[in-house]
């Protein structure tokens, strides 16, 4: 199920109309491919007190900009910056869930479209989500509801755009904060798959080997029943495949943490 159709059948929660709002930024991996990460937001996002808004504004084109289709990127990007304007005008958090299409709104398509008012509107207020949680839990603005304390291993591969774009400080005292949780960063650089670079049978060779530099030993020697968080839609994947593990998405793992919520 389409998470925009999942959004539109439900209720939202909190009513308060004064609750602060964020804007949940429908990507294509949330809206068509993995879903549940989108609705593990949005529940995440509810239980820790925002009104959500889904931003289904149009592709942030990255796949566009990756294959040179800049001239494209531009007409199409322009009119997605146009539809999330409405939420930066009002300086309203733009929370992203996938790192590349993050950087996309903040860096890329700010340098690309003609109105760079307009693009650097958007790009104030585009954070990723699990950042924007974390920054917010560190000023103290946030508390979140969580479960009961479960011991369990954590490993963090952190996503080239996140980490060299954003800041992973906030995302990681983040997942620290959930009880019982030992939350380590693994020390690598790109998981090899960069979009859809792997799937290419000439780069094929080379994707393992950026894999094999640091992030599948780490993977290899993490004990049994460690829970492996990567962000990007491209690192899940992967993973998935060059190991036994199923990476997840930071918010499914605070989905899962948090005291139950009406899904």
């Amino acid at each position: 199920e389409r998470l925009s159709r999942w959004f539109a059948g439900r209720r939202s929660s909190p009513d308060s109309t004064d609750a602060p709002r964020v804007a949940l930024f429908c990507d294509t991996y949330i809206e068509h491919f993995q879903s549940g990460v989108g609705r593990a937001a949005v529940r995440v996002l509810e239980a820790a007190g925002y009104r959500v808004d889904l931003a289904t504004a149009g592709c942030c084109q990255r796949p566009a900009i990756s294959k040179g289709f800049l001239d494209q990127a531009r007409r199409e990007g322009t009119r997605t910056m146009q539809n999330l304007d409405r939420w930066a005008r009002e300086g309203v958090p733009i929370l992203v869930c996938e790192p590349s299409c993050a950087s996309a709104l903040a860096d890329d398509l700010p340098d690309l479209i003609e109105d760079a008012e307009l693009g650097a509107r958007v790009a104030a207020v585009v954070r990723p989500i699990d950042q924007f949680l974390g920054e917010e839990m560190l000023a103290g603005r946030l508390r979140l509801p969580w479960g009961e304390a479960t011991a369990r291993s954590v490993l963090v591969h952190g996503h080239c755009h996140h980490k060299s774009i954003f800041n992973m400080t906030p995302s990681l005292a983040l997942l620290r904060a959930i009880p019982g949780a030992d939350v380590r960063a693994i020390d690598a650089g790109c998981c090899g798959m960069a979009g859809s670079f792997g799937y290419e049978a000439e780069h094929y060779a080379m994707s393992l080997r950026i894999a094999e530099d640091r992030l599948l030993p780490a993977l290899r020697s993490a004990p049994e029943g460690t829970t492996v968080v990567a962000n990007g839609f491209s690192c899940r994947h992967q993973i998935a495949d060059l190991t036994p593990h199923r990476a997840r998405h930071a918010v499914e793992l605070l989905d899962e943490t948090l005291q139950s919520t009406d899904s």
